[in-house]
């Protein structure tokens, strides 16, 4: 289901944001936001966004 790959792209975007990756973990949690959507949980995507958000703020979107 949409909701269980969304889980599962989030978790690889917690160990790729660990290893200092942050340009791929942004991207799975992205992905992870979409699925959420994707599947009618559109209140997980909000949670996602609002909690990982912060830390990417600062990203270079180039």
């Amino acid at each position: 289901t949409p909701f269980f790959a969304g889980k599962s792209y989030e978790q690889a975007a917690q160990m790729t944001q660990q290893i200092q990756d942050l340009l791929t973990a942004s991207k799975y949690f992205d992905r992870a936001g979409q699925l959420y959507v994707e599947g009618g949980y559109r209140d997980s995507a909000a949670i996602l966004y609002e909690r990982c958000a912060p830390q990417f703020q600062q990203l270079n979107r180039s």
